[in-house]
């Protein structure tokens, strides 16, 4: 950080800081107006401030306290150039939207994409708060938002697709008791860490689209947390896999459940798993749907 503070440090004192630079340019804007609207100032504005608002963003832990709109660089150019006569169409209204669509949003997508852990129940609050702020000042149809909202779902895909490279359920083997409990609980966990995926990704339903939500928490639900309860099923527990299931039902919202139902039945019949278990498990599960 001290090297970040030393960026500017041989700069003129008109340039040194964002507030210089912009009393200058509202004292342009004051005194000569026509000038400031004929040269297309305003149009360069977010490129000008873009250096000092990265530099503050630089210092934020954005994680910890996932507020942008309380920073110095916001405060100050909240009001940039609103003096005077102000028109609808005046471009100065847009320099705020402009340096989050430009500056601060790709500075948040790096942030998701190397620092934030999706499976933090804390972080999540932090990392939506961040998300909603900034779609609430930008066009969610722009590359920059678009890109953000990519970033949450590829990291849950790649959770998603390491979780699968690891075993799912015990391997048959005629080792001896201790390993196999090994391999048992270590799958076991797998599970409930599987589960603990689909209850974060839920959580984004209502910030991204809701319908590619639910088509990658299904899927998650279906490749990894099914097979073992189809394991467990053939064991003759069925006790517990409607615990397990009934817990990972619960996770999902209410117009998705019946979904996830006949997934798990889907599954459980084409294992041929006891025609008895099987009637038992649907109906269960389907009461709670």
């Amino acid at each position: 950080l001290g090297e970040v503070d030393a960026i500017f440090a041989d700069t003129e004192d008109d340039y040194k800081t964002f507030h210089a630079v912009k009393d200058q340019l509202e004292l342009l804007k004051r005194n000569y107006p026509q000038a400031y609207t004929d040269t297309y100032i305003s149009l360069s504005v977010p490129s000008l401030f873009a250096p000092y608002v990265r530099m503050e963003l630089l210092k934020w832990d954005a994680l910890q306290t996932p507020r942008f709109d309380s920073m110095d660089w916001y405060n100050q150019m909240a009001d940039y150039g609103l003096f005077g006569d102000i028109s609808d169409g005046d471009p100065d209204l847009d320099v705020v939207p402009k340096l989050v669509e430009k500056v601060v949003i790709p500075y948040l997508t790096t942030i998701l994409f190397t620092v934030w852990d999706p499976l933090s129940r804390q972080q999540f609050a932090s990392a939506e708060s961040l998300v909603r702020d900034a779609l609430d000042h930008v066009d969610g149809k722009l590359e920059a938002p678009q890109k953000l909202l990519a970033t949450v779902m590829d990291r849950f895909h790649a959770i998603i697709n390491a979780h699968s490279k690891y075993p799912l359920v015990p391997e048959p083997s005629q080792a001896d008791r201790t390993l196999r409990e090994r391999q048992w609980h270590f799958c076991l966990r797998r599970w409930w860490r599987a589960l603990k995926v689909l209850r974060q990704l839920v959580r984004w339903r209502s910030v991204l689209s809701s319908d590619v939500v639910r088509d990658l928490a299904l899927s998650h639900f279906g490749d990894n947390l099914t097979p073992l309860l189809i394991h467990r099923s053939r064991q003759g527990r069925t006790d517990e896999v409607l615990t397990m299931a009934r817990s990972a039902l619960e996770a999902l919202p209410a117009e998705w459940k019946n979904l996830a139902v006949k997934v798990v039945v889907s599954a459980l019949k084409k294992a041929r798993i006891d025609s008895r278990a099987l009637s038992t498990i649907r109906d269960a599960l389907r009461q709670q749907a």
